[in-house]
């Protein structure tokens, strides 16, 4: 009927635009959202997978950083650091050093020899060095009448012999000298020339092949004399003793005469030891002057010899 309907729209009529909203119904936007959605990612699928997987990746390697240890860190933490070793050899030490230097001899010195003590002429038996050759310390610089001419270090020359007793700088050089060759010469800071240098010396003839000089003409038979009167002295003081010792059994004996006997023995026994004693020492080994070149700066070369085999030493040696 007229009245009960209403007029469709005609087909030039705009439709209304947005969503429908049924009465008592909230508004349908759901569908469109998920298509737009679904329109992005199909467009963008390889993006959005490729940022998947990197995702995925940065929060594993994360994981993985954190609860999982290299070996090495895992041993590391494993056990507490010991002490750090290493093994020990036994051998020798060496530092090789390479210095450059031109060597050379010391400033040329005459050499002269005191002969004051040779016994008659200071003839030249042998040991002459030829010129070139080299002294060196406990070298033999000459023989004179059978005996050597030792070289030893030394600033003084020798200018007397060097026997048991005697003090002064030319001991103190002689013991610095024998100790530079290896030598125990004793007190080093003595100047005294004692019972340990006079074997020092010995040692020295040894070592350079020679005997050591003899003590000199009746020294020997001196101190032979002096232990004859020891032992006389010994017998006399005996014999007072005896007599005391019998005086005691006679009755009205000088005893006091016999007590002054046996001291008198007793001295005379100990002036005899005493003068033994001296003689001794002088047949201690001792060093002439006329054996021994003290020269400086060793080694050194013979540039020129003067002396001659079988010849008298006068003046300058070399």
């Amino acid at each position: 009927m007229p009245g009960d309907t209403e007029a469709e729209p005609s087909a030039g009529a705009a439709q209304p635009t947005g969503t429908a909203q049924v009465a008592g119904t909230e508004p349908v936007t759901g569908t469109s959202q998920v298509a737009g959605w679904g329109r992005v990612f199909r467009r963008n699928r390889a993006l959005w997978i490729g940022a998947v997987v990197a995702l995925a990746a940065l929060v594993g390697g994360l994981l993985v950083g954190t609860f999982v240890l290299a070996p090495a860190n895992a041993g590391g933490k494993a056990a507490e650091p010991g002490l750090i070793t290493a093994p020990v050899e036994f051998g020798p030490l060496s530092n090789d050093v390479t210095l450059r230097a031109d060597v050379g001899y010391a400033d040329a010195v005459d050499v002269a020899i005191d002969t004051s003590t040779v016994s008659g002429s200071a003839v030249v038996t042998g040991q002459v060095p030829a010129e070139g050759a080299t002294l060196s310390p406990l070298s033999i610089a000459l023989e004179v009448v059978g005996r050597p001419v030792i070289v030893l270090p030394g600033e003084l020359p020798a200018y007397r012999s060097l026997r048991h007793g005697v003090s002064g700088p030319d001991v103190l050089q002689l013991k610095q000298a024998l100790s530079a060759v290896g030598i125990d010469p004793g007190d080093m800071t003595s100047n005294i020339l004692d019972e340990a240098a006079t074997a020092a010396i010995a040692q020295l003839y040894a070592q350079a092949g020679y005997p050591a000089p003899s003590p000199g003409e009746g020294v020997e038979e001196a101190y032979r004399a002096a232990q004859e009167s020891v032992r006389s002295s010994e017998t006399g003081l005996r014999s007072a003793r005896r007599q005391l010792e019998a005086a005691d059994q006679t009755p009205g004996a000088d005893r006091g005469a016999l007590e002054d006997a046996v001291q008198a023995a007793r001295s005379q026994l100990e002036s005899a030891e005493n003068a033994a004693e001296r003689a001794r020492l002088q047949t201690l080994p001792y060093l002439p002057s006329s054996e021994v070149l003290f020269l400086t700066e060793l080694p050194r070369r013979v540039d020129a010899v003067k002396a001659k085999r079988g010849t008298v030493l006068q003046g300058t040696a070399m």
